[in-house]
């Protein structure tokens, strides 16, 4: 019995520390940390990571599963997106993110929404007060935003399809196409949906999240294109 509570706790302690090495990889490449078709060199990721080549390996084929990156003859390597992919995405999030705030304006907790507020004025404080803004705060803050409209529509199929479409959302290259006032008119838009949501304005909520992330398409378009 023993043995036995001693293989399960061993177990555990491997998938967690393999998903914490996936979150970790996942995490730096959404956010250009590792570069579009830069190698990923796993004794090198297991040395930064702290961790041994097993799960390394299982979390690069899990992410390649995804689409994230890619295994070639010379091993694994950050996948690069067309804009045509960049723009299905896109197109994806604008549906389900639109939905999600509809859902949003009328199952909402008041937490939620507190939770929300807190986000978008630390968002604001960035932008407004700090002499240098760090554009991994900007991404942080802007992902923490969708994701709690995400859940606060209550509907755990489209968080997960949401999560999956997740592949190249507002990454450190994006980030820095914005100017100034542009990530203040992204904060504007944040605000605007978030009042549609304490009001319970379902239709207002979807079209100004529908509308928002049409506006980071077409800037993408118009800086690759």
């Amino acid at each position: 019995m023993v043995a036995m509570i001693t293989d399960v706790s061993t177990q555990m302690k491997r998938a967690s520390l393999a998903e914490t090495v996936y979150g970790s990889v996942r995490t730096a490449i959404v956010l250009g940390k590792y570069r579009p078709n830069e190698r990923l060199v796993e004794s090198e990721l297991a040395t930064v990571l702290g961790a041994s080549r097993t799960p390394v390996r299982e979390a690069l084929q899990r992410l390649a599963s995804e689409g994230l990156v890619i295994k070639g003859r010379q091993g694994f390597r950050v996948r690069e997106f067309t804009l045509a992919e960049i723009r299905e995405v896109y197109e994806v999030r604008i549906a389900l993110e639109g939905c999600a705030s509809r859902l949003a304006a009328t199952r909402a907790t008041d937490t939620q929404l507190d939770e929300l507020d807190e986000i978008v004025h630390a968002h604001d404080r960035l932008l407004n007060g700090a002499p240098r803004v760090e554009v991994s705060q900007i991404i942080e803050l802007n992902d923490r935003f969708h994701n709690g409209v995400i859940a606060s529509g209550g509907n755990e199929r489209l968080a997960a399809l949401a999560e999956t479409n997740r592949l190249y959302y507002f990454n450190t290259e994006l980030a820095g196409l914005y100017t100034k006032d542009q990530l203040l008119a992204s904060l504007k838009d944040h605000g605007w949906i978030l009042e549609s949501l304490r009001r319970h304005d379902g239709d207002m909520a979807e079209m100004l999240t529908r509308r928002h992330i049409s506006t980071a398409l077409e800037l993408i378009e118009e800086k690759f294109a």
